[in-house]
């Protein structure tokens, strides 16, 4: 029996077609002895089968692969992409329609890992900008405190408190 893994649509259903038809046309052709009559069968039992397969090739498991695509994409489908749904799709096979859509987990796990590398580089950029705003604030505010609680009167710690800038800031 050939290989059925990269078989189109319409391949496919003309293979099992013929399976089902040339046994059931041959035990007719064998019961009635009527050649023309066995001859007919196979056809009508070929072209019917072959019709049936190939509707529910397409219109049932194609239609879900397309799904699965448009629900990959999450967008609504271009000209390009319907072009794209219609002639190319069908060519595929499973398998192929198995690895595309391997690709793209792999694809959305890599953008979520890169999401949440950037989220925590964020959230320590912020700490730290906290941190440095914090600490000159706390120093001037130590100072406001030393003058507002009684150095205002004494000339010669307020002089220091107002000259002196915090150590810290020299990096300014």
């Amino acid at each position: 029996m050939p290989s059925t893994k990269n078989l189109s649509p319409k391949q496919l259903s003309a293979l099992t077609a013929s399976l089902l038809a040339l046994p059931i046309a041959a035990g007719i052709y064998v019961l009635t002895g009527n050649r023309v009559f066995g001859l007919a069968s196979l056809l009508i039992i070929f072209s019917g089968s072959y019709a049936l397969i190939l509707f529910t090739l397409e219109k049932f498991i194609y239609r879900k692969i397309k799904l699965i695509y448009k629900l990959i994409h999450q967008t609504k489908a271009t000209k390009k992409e319907e072009v794209y749904f219609k002639y190319i799709l069908p060519q595929k096979s499973i398998d192929e329609v198995r690895e595309d859509v391997e690709k793209w987990g792999e694809k959305r796990n890599e953008e979520i890992e890169l999401l949440k590398k950037n989220e925590a580089y964020r959230k320590e950029f912020l700490q730290n900008l906290a941190h440095e705003f914090k600490t000159p604030i706390f120093a001037i505010q130590g100072y406001v405190d030393t003058l507002l609680g009684g150095a205002m009167e004494d000339a010669v710690i307020r002089k220091n408190s107002l000259r002196t800038p915090p150590r810290m800031w020299t990096g300014w």
